[in-house]
């Protein structure tokens, strides 16, 4: 996967209408497996609707995979526009977790924070229920 990958085509994907406090509204997400593969890259592709005119330049997602006691796994964090879009689509942007082939038996979730960074520190965007983390997939292993 390249770092900032973003595309516009077609996902088949699961739809979620998660919509954040700061506008954006996460859409769907890629097909997953429906076990955790044992060891490679999980890569996630999540589709966004964005409002027109909105500053995405600070806007940052972080994508985790959480073990069964809630401890972090596995994490890819990237700028939410990180190239070209010109807003006359959804955008499509894809994250890739490194997947540990001695991972224990048991649930795994797959999350999604959304979330600014600057010199004042990092703001977390809520979903419309209050939560400022989203639960993408649960996998078992």
């Amino acid at each position: 996967l390249q770092p900032g990958l973003s595309f516009d085509s077609p996902l088949a994907e699961t739809p979620l209408a998660a919509t954040f406090d700061n506008g954006e509204v996460l859409t769907g997400v890629g097909e997953l497996p429906e076990t955790l593969p044992k060891g490679g890259l999980l890569a996630v592709p999540i589709a966004w609707s964005v409002p027109e005119n909105e500053s995405l330049q600070a806007t940052h997602v972080s994508v985790q995979m959480l073990g069964p006691a809630g401890n972090l796994i596995a994490q890819d964090d990237k700028r939410l526009l990180d190239g070209q879009w010109d807003n006359e689509a959804d955008l499509h942007t894809l994250f890739g977790l490194a997947i540990d082939p001695a991972l224990a038996e048991g649930p795994y979730q797959l999350i999604a924070v959304l979330y600014t960074a600057d010199d004042d520190g990092i703001q977390r965007f809520q979903t419309e229920t209050g939560a400022d983390v989203l639960t993408l997939w649960t996998f078992e292993r």
